[in-house]
């Protein structure tokens, strides 16, 4: 029988807190990623899909996602980098890396799955369900795109 890989981990916990994009809302990170380089990556919609205490996701509220380096990171650690969303995108809940080092993340409140390329480049492509919400997404072992549709019950590629 083999152990799971995460029986290893080490279980200490460091945590930092994540700057606001905007004054006018607190903190909410939400999606997680870490890069071939070991830099780790965190999307602020600064809203909540199921409302609660803080806004409804709206493409009104400056987002963006946040770049952390892992050399070194403690409480005090700050973003290397600080990416704010352009205009017409909205709202970055989950985060996943291709092959080529690019970063690909869902908007819900636009309807849309945005990519973020290493040349600095944003991208965006709507959904073809009409208010599927795409929450969650992965890459294959092929390089293809998977991604879940919360409000249509529904997974795409």
């Amino acid at each position: 029988m083999h152990a799971h890989s995460a029986a290893h981990a080490d279980p200490t916990l460091i945590q930092a807190r994540v700057p606001q994009f905007n004054s006018s809302f607190n903190q909410n990170p939400w999606g997680i990623a870490v890069d071939s380089g070991g830099h780790v990556w965190a999307a602020e919609p600064q809203c909540d899909p199921n409302v609660g205490n803080v806004p409804i996701c709206t493409n009104a509220i400056p987002t963006g996602i946040l770049e952390y380096s892992s050399s070194g990171f403690n409480s005090n650690s700050s973003p290397m980098q600080k990416l704010q969303e352009p205009q017409g995108y909205s709202s970055p809940f989950f985060l996943v890396f291709d092959s080529k080092g690019d970063l690909w993340f869902t908007e819900p409140a636009t309807n849309a799955i945005g990519e973020y390329d290493t040349m600095g480049n944003w991208n965006q492509w709507s959904v073809t369900t009409s208010g599927a919400s795409p929450f969650d997404l992965t890459f294959d072992q092929f390089g293809h795109l998977w991604f879940t549709e919360l409000s249509a019950n529904k997974i795409g590629e």
